[in-house]
């Protein structure tokens, strides 16, 4: 068997699949995003579409113009997570990865205190799930968590985020939280406790 065979045979399969997902209702062989050439596929650009990281930037871009929660939501309903993720050999997608991931934490990071400052705190607890499922190493998300806890005056809720975060970096990283966590935690703690 030829070397290419495998290939060639593979990209037609992923071809395939492509087609269906663009076109699920499509009967004929032919597609209309899709285009067969000279033996070379290629997209048809003149299609209407939208490409979901093209719409990404520009909300982005909107959002840096209007600082507004409404903006930062319609950017964040993008953010699936990593980009293309299933391409780990390709190496210039690395930087383009970590540019929307860093872009997805802002955003959540300024929605959270949004949200804290105008007293939404159980949108504001989500938001910073949200954040620490992100990167669950950095403390500054737990910090915006606790940050809600102490909003709320729950100790409970304070307590658990603050072991949480123990725990993890204890397993992960083999160190105890920052002392300028600790301290915030402890301070944090003390003013529930002076309001209760």
């Amino acid at each position: 068997m030829d070397s290419v065979d495998n290939p060639l045979k593979n990209l037609d399969v992923s071809i395939h699949s492509l087609r269906k997902a663009l076109e699920p209702e499509r009967k004929s062989k032919e597609s209309s995003f899709i285009l067969f050439s000279d033996s070379c596929y290629a997209f048809n650009w003149s299609c209407s579409h939208s490409l979901d990281i093209s719409l990404f930037e520009q909300y982005y871009q909107d959002w840096q113009k209007e600082n507004s929660e409404e903006n930062a939501e319609k950017v964040l309903s993008l953010y699936q997570g990593e980009l293309l993720p299933e391409i780990d050999f390709a190496e210039n997608w690395q930087e383009e990865r970590a540019s929307f991931q860093r872009k997805a934490i802002s955003l959540l990071t300024w929605l959270t205190e949004s949200k804290i400052k105008n007293k939404n705190y159980s949108q504001a607890e989500y938001s910073a799930e949200k954040l620490i499922s992100l990167d669950n190493l950095n403390e500054d998300s737990h910090f915006l968590l606790m940050r809600v806890a102490t909003e709320k005056r729950d100790k409970t809720l304070l307590n658990q985020i603050y072991r949480d975060l123990e725990n993890l970096l204890k397993k992960e990283l083999d160190c105890q939280p920052s002392m300028e966590t600790q301290k915030q935690y402890a301070r944090m703690l003390e003013k529930i406790l002076e309001e209760k």
